[in-house]
């Protein structure tokens, strides 16, 4: 995975329309980051590694704030990730999600769904 910059990242989160308030769109930029610096999902790494002068463990409660408490468009949130990935054969696992798997087929149609 090639590192692409702040600005890219917020473009692309921008142009998804994954959400509209632009504080929470800079966030998302900034877990992306962390999600490519990391390659975890687990909220404690991704909280190590923004670049913040906060405690891991406040950045970490922000997180699970955000994601319990905004509404936002998954299924976008989903196409961008799938930007960042290089792929032949990809597991995609989804959990407590009523996503339609329908509007992802055009990018997974050398995937095997579980």
């Amino acid at each position: 995975m090639s590192i692409v910059s702040e600005t890219k990242i917020y473009n692309l989160v921008l142009k998804s329309g994954i959400i509209k308030h632009k504080t929470r769109q800079l966030f998302i930029a900034e877990l992306l980051k962390s999600l490519i610096k990391s390659r975890f999902v687990v909220f404690l790494e991704l909280a190590n590694k923004l670049d913040k002068p906060i405690k891991s463990l406040s950045i970490e409660g922000c997180i699970q704030d955000f994601f319990q408490k905004v509404q936002f468009a998954y299924e976008a949130l989903i196409l961008l990730l799938l930007r960042f990935v290089a792929y032949d054969k990809l597991v995609l696992s989804l959990d407590r999600t009523e996503l339609k798997i329908e509007k992802l087929k055009p990018f997974l149609n050398k995937t095997q769904i579980k």
